[in-house]
């Protein structure tokens, strides 16, 4: 009792100082000291033990007594390592007749004439067959030096008419020790209360037709072993449950239900018509330890496919815990074509997804450039040029001298006599142009897909593209009037990128640094609100709510924009 009281002043806890300190006062008290040293003898590591979980969790207990106990068994659990995986672990596998379920792992160098149905993680002798058996020899080792809880009296034994161990067919946790031959009749057995339970005779083991194991109180099959000295014979209808270990060999019946693993390894396992459900043990636990387990955060799953004339690089199916990051993955448009955007809005290529709460399945889409030739020729007296749907990025001829070209109006004055221009080269995709801003407009946004387009493919770009491309862009900055609708949050599109440009472009304070820091991505979110409010409270628009509408509008048409 020495020890249970070190263990309530160890645990530092006042009300379990009390309660052993009452424990061995009334043990005193009652049985006195002869009798109480026999208890603390006898107990073997009668065990205290508790565990909580939040999300993931662990637990841990203790146990007094001789043994010290672990986790709050009186037997510590024994760890199967990779024979845990398996159903059926034999030298030999025979099953005579269709029927036959398994689920779990089937391992063996011989195999059966008629296939096991189910589902079987491991079949055969591939890896870890050979190491499952090494595992089946420790754990056998390691069940066979746990010093008996109970022995009973030398010669054959059936444990479901038994009266000597205590209260007739029924068994708590312990190590049950049979000198002689080990069988279950036709009453069957229950095993009562969460514990280990271990069952060695150093004869065969039996089971009557139609017994059963029964579990209550917590009791599991993961640990329940049995460890037979002979054969083990489970004849028909037979419900077992538990680890069998026993390289004599194990044979089952007709139709017998059993919850748990035939480990066999070096032997044979024959079935017939027999239906298995597999149990991993849940790990070694020291005697004079704890023990904890980790059980990990939901996953989700990321999908990014590619629609059609594209495809998409990188791992395009992962699987991560919520909360956490994929990796990147990246739209890669066929020739002629070009990236187009994701199908749930997001135009970000390469693309990495972050903090993901929830699964995502996206698809890469991809958009034709239109090509096509064109003609500006220029006549005697005159200058005429026509702008049609799609503007090409082909060079037109000469025009005509002398004239002037109206923005609003699709056809110049009449000039002096001009040359003929010459065809055209291959153009960009086309837009409607009323006017020589919206013209710039759409042509800076054709430069920038071209571009774009030939990074993607690994095309080298030209000599000072970049500074074109940056010219181009500070030009968009400065006609924010080709923007014809109102835009707040949410909006999106070219002309959101050229909103955005240009404040950038104005510099008025923070909010626009901050907007730069992120680039125009053609999304109105917080970042262009907050700059497009800070360039209205500068330059004197009321309200300055970061809304772009006809207010702000008609304040850039008077400052020439």
């Amino acid at each position: 009792m020495k020890n249970a009281v070190s263990y309530f002043k160890k645990e530092g806890n006042l009300s379990k100082v009390i309660f052993g300190a009452l424990m061995v006062a009334v043990f005193s008290f009652v049985f006195g000291q002869s009798v109480l040293a026999q208890f603390n003898r006898q107990t073997n590591g009668v065990g205290y033990g508790y565990g909580y979980g939040y999300g993931y969790g662990y637990g841990y207990g203790y146990g007094f007594g001789n043994d010290g106990g672990a986790s709050g068994y009186l037997v510590s659990p024994v760890n199967l390592g990779n024979a845990s995986t398996y159903a059926v672990l034999a030298s030999t596998y025979t099953n005579t007749a269709a029927g036959t379920t398994i689920t779990g792992g089937v391992g063996y160098t011989t195999g059966p004439a008629t296939a096991p149905a189910g589902t079987h993680l491991n079949y055969g002798s591939g890896a870890p067959y050979a190491a499952a058996g090494t595992d089946q020899a420790t754990a056998l080792t390691t069940l066979n030096n746990k010093a008996c809880t109970y022995s009973f009296a030398a010669g054959a034994i059936d444990l479901a008419a038994d009266t000597t161990h205590g209260t007739i067919g029924v068994y708590t946790p312990g190590v049950y020790c049979v000198t002689g031959a080990a069988s279950i009749g036709t009453a069957g057995i229950t095993l009562n209360g969460s514990g280990v339970y271990v069952f060695r005779s150093t004869g065969a083991l039996n089971t009557v037709s139609g017994s059963a194991v029964t579990l209550t109180n917590g009791a599991t099959p993961g640990n329940v072993f049995w460890t037979p000295g002979a054969a083990t014979t489970l004849n028909a209808n037979t419900t077992f449950v538990g680890t069998d270990i026993d390289a004599s060999g194990i044979t089952v019946g007709n139709a017998v239900a059993w919850t748990g693993q035939a480990l066999a390894y070096g032997g044979t396992v024959t079935t017939n018509v027999s239906t298995f459900d597999t149990i991993t043990n849940s790990g070694a636990l020291d005697e004079y330890g704890y023990g904890y387990g980790y059980l990990a955060g939901p996953t989700v799953t990321l999908t990014y496919t590619a629609g059609a004339n594209g495809s998409v690089t990188g791992t395009t199916s992962q699987t991560v815990t919520a909360g956490s990051n994929g990796t990147a993955v990246t739209a890669v448009p066929a020739a002629g074509y070009y990236f187009a955007g994701w199908s749930d809005g997001a135009t970000a290529n390469p693309r990495t997804d972050k903090n993901v709460q929830g699964n995502v399945s996206v698809t890469a889409n991809f958009a034709a450039i239109i090509v096509s030739s064109g003609t500006t020729t220029s006549g005697s007296n005159s200058t005429t040029q026509t702008n049609t749907s799609t503007i090409q990025y082909g060079g037109g001829g000469g025009g005509g001298g002398g004239g002037y070209y109206n923005p609003y109006s699709t056809t110049g004055t009449t000039g002096t006599t001009g040359t003929t221009g010459t065809t055209g080269t291959t153009g960009m995709p086309g837009t409607t142009v009323g006017s020589a801003q919206a013209l710039l407009t759409s042509l800076v946004q054709q430069l920038e897909v071209l571009l774009q387009e030939a990074q993607a493919q690994g095309i080298a770009l030209p000599a000072g593209a970049a500074k074109y491309l940056n010219a181009a862009a500070n030009a968009v900055a400065s006609i924010p009037s080709a923007i014809t609708q109102s835009l707040t949050m949410g909006s999106k599109g070219s002309v959101v990128t050229v909103l955005q440009k240009f404040l950038i472009s104005q510099a008025k304070g923070p909010a626009a640094a901050a907007l730069n820091a992120a680039g125009a991505t053609g999304y109105f979110g917080s970042l262009t609100k907050a700059a497009l409010a800070e360039y209205q409270a500068a330059v004197g628009i009321t309200p300055a709510q970061g809304y772009f509408g006809a207010i702000t509008k008609a304040y850039l048409k008077t400052i020439g924009f």
